[in-house]
């Protein structure tokens, strides 16, 4: 993928019905609607995490969106041209783990930053109880650990609109998250 042909930013709304009819029952007015604001958006087929419908993903930068609504879709769309992340329904980035997108969501929310590419990951640890990060914040230069960990949940969930039996999630925690003093600061 060569984004450098990119020169404004796309979004992708699974609007595909056989997978999970919740798709298209949602995704469609949030295409339509964002088609009328302009924006350079298309239809797409699965995108995966149906219980989220409807899905948008933008590229190229592939931050994912869930649950959206028609009546923040103004809100939604004034934020991504702002270059920021539209946060109360931020999934992640399609290439981060879910364990580094839990990460980056709690420093995010942390840190009130919600600017893209904020945010560099640089080492990861991991044991059985939980994962440990530490996260590079760009504007700041300063360096983060943030450790969690991941149960399943006791409540369960329809994982889509066809769904007849429910089942657990993946639920993250915060354990710490801390500042670390760079190294470069003590010379």
């Amino acid at each position: 993928w060569d984004s450098s042909c990119v020169t404004e930013p796309m979004y992708l709304v699974c609007t595909h019905g056989k997978v999970d009819m919740c798709c298209s029952k949602f995704g469609l007015p949030i295409l339509k609607l964002l088609t009328d604001y302009g924006a350079n958006v298309w239809q797409c087929t699965h995108v995966t995490g149906d219980r989220f419908a409807p899905n948008v993903v933008q590229v190229p930068y592939g931050y994912y969106y869930g649950h959206l609504k028609l009546e923040e879709m103004l809100t939604f769309y004034k934020s991504l041209c702002a270059n920021e992340i539209y946060f109360p329904k931020y999934r992640g980035r399609n290439y981060n783990t879910r364990h580094q997108q839990a990460a980056e969501y709690f420093l995010r929310k942390h840190l009130n930053d919600f600017g893209y590419d904020n945010l560099l990951f640089q080492t990861q640890k991991t044991s059985i109880e939980q994962t440990s990060f530490e996260i590079y914040h760009v504007p700041t230069s300063q360096t983060y650990e943030v450790v969690i960990d991941c149960v399943q949940s006791e409540e369960q969930y329809f994982m889509n609109c066809l769904a007849t039996e429910r089942k657990p999630v993946e639920v993250y925690s915060l354990i710490s998250l801390s500042k670390l003093v760079n190294e470069q600061s003590l010379l």
